[in-house]
């Protein structure tokens, strides 16, 4: 099979956002990798519309709908930003981004890598995930037996992070790449996966494991009904997770007194209520460019 450019560039893609964490450690601008691959949507677009001659874009309903949500954040967040001025608009910028980032590299996986490039290359994906799945089932099992990789200890056990900076970080990527597998395998369970499940369980965060079993919920309803999910069947995949996840949520949001999480939540109620309806603007609250530099916001509420 002939190896084109655009399925290269996937393969690079897929190895640096599963080993970014890692290599940012020692090549710093790997860090700004997913920045950078959000941005390169906007000189696709202008490529692809000099190439056909066209003045717009067509675009199916439910990728304008969401376009026009995004424009509407985007206003409103700035307006605030503008109106109140608590962060420098450079760092609004950077927060937009980071707001931003998620879709803007959805759109660049529709413009790139749609149906037919995945259906043609299926199998040839399907062996670098597999070779990622092994090399970290491999380095798992030589963590538990000889202790090579950091990580702390959760209810007795140790919560295995690898070479990540965070257990987060591999949960992470081990759903990334469980979410190829459901895409590119035949058969709804196979070893792979089942080895993604472990790893996953193994970090021992429960954010991680409550998507890995809505996951599966969702899956085995999709694949025995052969039916689409309905608000209400995602609504009830939700109460299960919350379930699940109760005592922690309790624990982190509501006994704790004083925790990070506890007084951002109380107090974000306040901010709405403050600032109805569009709130203080971007970099300006419960985001990493809220604390860099610190937001003026803190301040006025004593956090």
């Amino acid at each position: 099979m002939k190896i084109n450019l655009k399925y290269s560039f996937f393969i690079v893609c897929i190895y640096l956002l599963v080993f970014q964490n890692f290599l940012q450690n020692y090549i710093t601008p790997i860090r700004y990798f997913d920045e950078i691959l959000a941005l390169l949507i906007f000189p696709i677009i202008i490529i692809d519309m000099i190439k056909k001659r066209e003045k717009e874009i067509i675009v199916n309903k439910d990728s304008f709908i969401i376009i026009v949500c995004l424009i509407l954040l985007v206003i409103i967040g700035l307006y605030s930003n503008l109106k109140y001025n608590y962060q420098p608009i450079s760092v609004a910028l950077s927060d937009l981004l980071l707001v931003l980032k998620f879709f803007l590299v959805y759109f660049l996986s529709k413009k790139l890598w749609n149906y037919e490039f995945i259906k043609k290359y299926n199998i040839n994906i399907l062996k670098h995930i597999k070779v990622i799945i092994i090399i970290f089932l491999l380095l798992t099992i030589g963590n538990y037996l000889l202790d090579i990789f950091p990580g702390g200890i959760r209810y007795g056990i140790k919560s295995n992070q690898l070479f990540y900076n965070h257990p987060t970080y591999l949960a992470a990527v081990c759903i990334f790449l469980l979410s190829f597998l459901i895409l590119l395998s035949k058969k709804f369970v196979t070893k792979y996966s089942l080895i993604l499940i472990l790893l996953i369980l193994s970090t021992m965060r429960f954010k991680a494991i409550g998507a890995t079993v809505a996951i599966i919920v969702a899956l085995l309803y999709i694949k025995l009904s052969n039916k689409k999910l309905s608000i209400i069947k995602l609504a009830i995949i939700g109460c299960l997770i919350i379930a699940i996840a109760y005592n922690q949520i309790t624990y982190y949001f509501f006994e704790i007194e004083g925790s990070a999480r506890s007084e951002l939540l109380h107090t974000s109620i306040e901010i709405a209520k403050d600032y109805f309806p569009f709130g203080t603007g971007f970099a300006t609250y419960g985001s990493y460019f809220s604390s860099s530099p610190y937001s003026e916001v803190y301040y006025l509420y004593d956090l």
